[in-house]
């Protein structure tokens, strides 16, 4: 008889997992978790498909996933009117954390998958201790700094890194790259020259 239980964590319940270690910030919204979940794949060695996109690398399944958490009520969305662009649209925030059945399940990811969600949860606290919040600024220019640098496959310097953000259309400039290099070298991540 075989067993057909994952070896690994599922995509769906690695974005939980993130959403608990971070649940109840403040500066815990769409952009953060993304950022958060890029890292976390990484430090997991997983793909969870996040590719350039406007603010850094984004996940389409890392959004669907969100949204299946919320409407299994895993996760509880929060969102507000913060104001409007300089187009006219509304800018929202938006905030997450675990219900309380998604706090079972957490629990049950805990007993399966012990070093999975140990890993996300020193992850989120190393954020939070290097960049001293989930500040999804700094975190969407570690995550770009990081995704250029991988696709160079080499040492960068701050100036390549914001000169090379330009091909995918981001603007970022050397000394935010030199801020998001302390932040990916103190996670062992990616060294930026300096």
């Amino acid at each position: 008889m075989s067993d057909d239980t994952p070896t690994t964590m599922q995509a769906r319940d690695l974005v939980l997992a993130v959403i608990d270690a971070a649940s109840g910030r403040p500066d815990f919204g769409r952009t953060s978790l993304q950022k958060t979940t890029f890292f976390a794949a990484i430090a997991l060695g997983v793909d969870l498909g996040h590719s350039a996109y406007y603010y850094g690398p984004y996940s389409a399944a890392v959004e669907q996933d969100t949204e299946a958490l919320v409407m299994a009520t895993l996760v509880e969305e929060d969102s507000s009117t913060i104001g409007v662009n300089n187009r006219g649209f509304p800018i929202t925030r938006y905030q997450y954390k675990v219900s309380s059945d998604g706090k079972q399940r957490v629990q049950q990811l805990k007993g399966k998958y012990p070093t999975e969600v140990g890993v996300v949860d020193e992850l989120v606290k190393q954020l939070v201790a290097v960049i001293g919040s989930l500040d999804q600024t700094t975190l969407a220019a570690a995550a770009k700094t990081y995704y250029i640098a991988r696709e160079q496959g080499s040492p960068v310097t701050p100036d390549t890194v914001a000169d090379l953000a330009k091909d995918y259309g981001w603007t970022l400039r050397a000394d935010r790259v030199a801020d998001a290099a302390n932040v990916l070298n103190s996670l062992n991540l990616v060294e930026v020259q300096r």
